[in-house]
């Protein structure tokens, strides 16, 4: 014993928890043990292998046959690394109190670690038997984590699950007796209760009915004239109401609908709103509209095929109808915006941000606007960028500028988005992918941190996390964490070939929070864990 008093302390708990096979207590640097069993010092070097794999594997929980007063014992082994010191804690479990049997015959668990090895002593008997054993094999090879099985030979039905945490499986084995009579007092148990509710909505509906009745008739009376249902039969109260309130909830959002596109409309020509529509209404649209900066994008619409004279104004309608609402849904995942309708041709988008310069994330939503709408409903857009303002009454002086670009750019025959605001600007293209080698630069400075993300990137740069994501994706063909992730990885098999240091180590110097995540990931992309990767390479 190399501490005698830790010994004591050790065989103290021992002796208090019953199920506690041994604890050990491990200094991996000098490969020195002390149990509280007294295992002979042969032991030493095996446990402390087995608590190397274990923690370069990423587990804590292990199987293991052990050696106590001479005799070999079946313990399900729990590891405490102590990092601190480069020492763990084993507390070993005997492996009978993870057995579990209900009744005598009808049924059992029997309980098997991940690689298909018997952890209670009740499993080994189903280990090797040529039913359990199969469909093991199966499920792993599937990729399955629960499955029950029929086995009308021997009357048994097989419940397996796996334990996400542990990577054990657990096996439930019942006759078909058990199973039957389980399924048959639940199923008596749910019909119990579904009836008792039957009766209880039966009663409830008799006792109210009748005391409902007659204020249900008045209010329908008076809903009658209001929908003009009047040909509807007495037995019809519950739809009239219904009819009634869908009218008036039709009419008050029509309302609304109205007068904030007619608000939105002033703001553009600089007019005020009627005198019918309150103070109240008035300062409400105000604070639904309050932004640091404004900007008006102008969009002219013309269809691909010029529809007849009698149908134009029809036609034009739809058309304007369907831009506004694929405008508010594709800039609105990027920009807080409104769309209302300016003209038979035109429709303006409001774009509210807190920049003074708008982000070129504009030019790909348009894009992305244009190319659905000559695609899917047959018309053409053409468009242009008002100034950039910093008040609702200057929002008029927006428009203006748009409108006057939209006119320049129809003389010249121009289709493509123009911005008053830099009229003469760089490929876009070009902007982007310079914009993206940029970022790829400061990735590969600071990967090791592993705080690094897109959004810290966006910071630094001050630019949208959404439009980098889009622009790195479109120009690079995967996400900004798929190509982080992807340099780390290939970052420590350089390291682990060169040097000899831990994979907890390498996981921390490449920017991964925690080795097992390190592992999971370099397992998933490469098919082989950076352990053996190591060995396979020295090899």
């Amino acid at each position: 014993m190399d501490n005698y008093y830790l010994f004591l302390r050790l065989r103290e708990t021992i002796v208090a928890y019953s199920y506690v096979a041994d604890i050990t207590v491990v200094n991996v640097d000098n490969r020195v043990s002390v149990h509280a069993a007294g295992a002979e010092e042969g032991e030493h070097d095996t446990v402390s292998d087995s608590i190397r794999g274990a923690m370069e594997n990423g587990h804590s929980v292990l199987v293991r046959t052990i050696s106590i007063a001479g005799k070999n014992q079946n313990v399900v082994s729990f590891l405490q690394y102590l990092p601190y010191n480069n020492s763990a804690v084993i507390v070993d479990i005997h492996a009978e109190w993870f057995q579990s049997s209900i009744g005598t015959v009808s049924r059992a668990v029997y309980v098997i670690d991940e690689e298909g090895k018997a952890v209670t002593e009740n499993a080994r008997a189903v280990t090797g038997g040529k039913t359990v054993a199969e469909q093991l094999a199966g499920m792993l090879s599937e990729g399955l984590d629960q499955q029950v099985y029929d086995d009308s030979h021997s009357g048994k039905i097989f419940f397996f699950t796996r334990s996400q945490e542990l990577g054990w499986w657990f096996v439930d084995v019942q006759d078909y007796s058990q199973f039957y009579s389980s399924f048959t007092r639940v199923a008596l148990i749910f019909l119990a209760i579904a009836l008792l509710l039957l009766a209880l909505c039966i009663l409830v509906s008799v006792l109210f009915s009748r005391r409902l009745q007659k204020p249900l008739v008045q209010l329908v009376n008076k809903c009658r004239a209001t929908v003009g249902a009047e040909e509807l039969l007495d037995g019809d109260e519950l739809q009239v109401i219904d009819r009634a309130i869908a009218r008036v909830e039709h009419d008050r959002y029509q309302n609304e609908r109205y007068i904030q596109s007619q608000f939105l409309r002033n703001l553009m020509s600089g007019q005020e709103m009627p005198f019918f529509v309150s103070r109240e209404i008035m300062e409400r649209l105000r604070q639904e509209f309050y932004a640091a900066f404004y900007c008006v994008l102008l969009i002219e619409i013309q269809p691909l095929q010029e529809p007849a004279e009698q149908e134009k104004a029809e036609e034009y309608k739809i058309y304007r109808y369907t831009v506004c609402n694929l405008a508010d849904e594709i800039f609105g995942e990027s920009f807080p915006c409104k769309t209302v309708e300016t003209g038979e041709t035109t429709v303006a988008v409001l774009l509210m941000t807190e920049k003074e310069v708008v982000s070129d994330e504009y030019i790909l939503c348009f894009r992305q606007l244009k190319e659905f709408v000559e695609k899917q409903v047959g018309i053409s857009a053409n468009g242009s960028l008002g100034s950039v303002v910093a008040a609702q009454n200057e929002i008029c002086l927006s428009y203006e500028k748009a409108r006057q670009y939209l006119e320049m750019s129809r003389l010249i025959g121009r289709d493509k988005l123009v911005d008053s605001n830099n009229a003469a600007s760089a490929s876009y293209q070009e902007k982007n992918e310079k914009l993206v080698e940029s970022i790829k630069e400061y990735a590969k400075l600071y990967f090791t941190d592993p705080e690094l993300s897109l959004k810290s990137i966006s910071q630094q740069f001050e630019l949208s996390t959404t439009y980098l994501g889009k622009i790195f994706k479109s120009i690079r063909g995967v996400s900004f964490s798929a190509y982080v992730t992807q340099y780390r990885l290939e970052q420590s098999k350089v390291i682990l070939m060169e040097t000899n240091r831990t994979v907890a180590e390498i996981a921390e110097q490449v920017g991964f929070s925690n080795s097992t995540y390190y592992t999971t990931v370099f397992r998933n992309l490469y098919g082989i864990t950076p352990s053996a990767f190591r060995h396979q390479a020295k090899d």
